[in-house]
């Protein structure tokens, strides 16, 4: 369902038309929330590991060195212009063509927000 872009609402639907019995609360569905991003972030570190192992075994066949990484890195905005709050960095390997290492920042945050509106 989360693939699908439903929400707890949608599920709820889902489960109704269904005839099926159970009713996720909301508790339940950030614990599925948090299981699935631990997932997908144990994944992503396990591949880029094998990524850079790769990357220092071509470079160590190509310039015999292992340790002088040569890297490509890209940048890019949700937003054209300066509006943006989210953004991503990734570095490809040059001999690879695979990415290194990807970060995602943001300059918004979800709890000052919620407490903003609490004063």
């Amino acid at each position: 369902m989360r693939l699908l872009g439903i929400g707890i609402n949608g599920i709820n639907l889902f489960c109704g038309l269904m005839d099926l019995a159970c009713k996720f609360y909301d508790q339940t569905f950030a614990g599925c929330f948090t299981n699935l991003q631990i997932a997908a972030e144990t994944v992503c570190k396990l591949s880029m590991q094998q990524a850079i192992n790769e990357e220092k075994e071509l470079t160590l066949k190509e310039e015999n060195s292992e340790t002088n990484l040569t890297v490509s890195g890209d940048g890019t905005w949700k937003k054209r212009g300066h509006t943006s709050r989210f953004g991503v960095v990734t570095l490809a390997g040059r001999y690879s063509k695979k990415i290194l290492d990807s970060c995602v920042k943001s300059t918004y945050c979800q709890s000052c927000v919620f407490w903003k509106k609490k004063r």
